[in-house]
């Protein structure tokens, strides 16, 4: 089901339901682990089942404007893969054991704009981020097993570059975090049984000057596995599952400080000004300084399981447990003109 909450009280707007069948998947995963992306001009949900996968497009009232399916979708955990907007489109990472690809639907019609057939392979759960360097035409970044990580041009679907041959084990590594871009370079993590194992930092290939995209270093440091690291000015922050905390200093990539925070998560951190916030699976909203010293401001139970990242919205934070949605702020905005 689709919700639609008022933002001022959480009153439901709208309900939309569809049907779907229950299926045998990792017992921390859910039926619906996927996010809804969201553009001006709708709402994009995804989600599968052994028999087919579905990306559906409803409009801001909750009227349907499309919907399409696609045969199977062949994951032992299940999936979790978002949908991203960019432009008009909605781009989709299909990958898993079967028929794979990479699809972009046009996000008011949901026809098909472009689809770039992927080898098929261990089901990665990371969904792909948008680069977009000044003198590029801007490209979507994939990571799968069988693939590698792909530059794809987001306008027409063409493939722009291919690295493989990262991860160290591909028969039982799998990318779970989703890659960012930092300081123009693509970083992302693959690992497996509950750790990241393999990270890497890629120079992206530019077809148009003749060069190929290069590896130019790994993180030696703990490595998360489903958390996905973040950058704050010239900071990145990767926050492990087991709550190890790295802080490095960016474009030399120098270690400044390595903590401990309480908690385990699935959640990844956000950030707001100076601070970054990340849900533990208790259901503790950990809160530390995004400071080139580690300074932790706060722990904040919520009395509630939670798997989920915050997410921000017009002053307001969102915090999804097992069964509550929770707004924090937004009384500062309300009261503007």
């Amino acid at each position: 089901m689709v919700l639609c909450l008022s933002a001022t009280n959480g009153q439901i707007l709208w309900r939309r339901d569809y049907p779907s069948d229950p299926y045998r998947h990792h017992q921390d995963n859910s039926f619906a682990a996927s996010s809804p992306a969201v553009d001006s001009h709708g709402v994009y949900v995804t989600w599968t089942t052994p028999k087919q996968g579905t990306l559906l497009g409803l409009d801001h009232t909750g009227t349907q404007q499309w919907l399409r399916e696609w045969d199977m979708f062949d994951a032992k955990f299940g999936s979790g893969v978002s949908p991203v907007c960019y432009e008009k489109l909605v781009i989709l990472a299909n990958d898993h054991r079967a028929d794979s690809f990479v699809v972009a639907v046009n996000s008011r019609t949901g026809k098909t704009q472009w689809l770039l057939k992927q080898t098929p392979g261990k089901t990665p759960y990371a969904t792909p981020c948008i680069l977009e360097l000044d003198g590029k035409e801007p490209e979507i970044i994939t990571v799968s097993t069988a693939n590698g990580v792909s530059a794809i041009k987001a306008r027409t679907g063409e493939l722009s570059w291919t690295l493989g041959g990262i991860a160290g084990n591909p028969a039982r590594e799998r990318p779970v975090c989703s890659p960012i871009v930092a300081d123009g370079k693509i970083l992302g993590v693959y690992g497996t049984a509950g750790r990241g194992t393999t990270s890497f930092v890629i120079r992206p290939g530019n077809t148009a000057k003749g060069t190929k995209p290069r590896l130019v270093r790994s993180l030696n440091g703990r490595l998360p596995y489903v958390p996905t690291p973040l950058v704050k000015d010239n900071l990145l922050f990767i926050w492990n599952d087991n709550g190890t905390v790295i802080c490095y200093r960016l474009p030399d990539y120098e270690q400044l400080w390595e903590a401990e925070v309480p908690g385990n998560f699935y959640g990844s951190p956000v950030c707001i000004n100076d601070r970054l916030y990340c849900l533990s699976k208790k259901g503790v909203v950990v809160v530390i300084a995004a400071a080139e010293t580690y300074q932790l401001h706060a722990e904040n139970p919520l009395g509630e399981l939670s798997f989920a990242t915050p997410a921000i919205s017009g002053g307001r934070m969102y915090l999804r447990t097992h069964t509550q949605l929770i707004s924090v702020g937004g009384k500062d905005e309300e009261k503007a003109p």
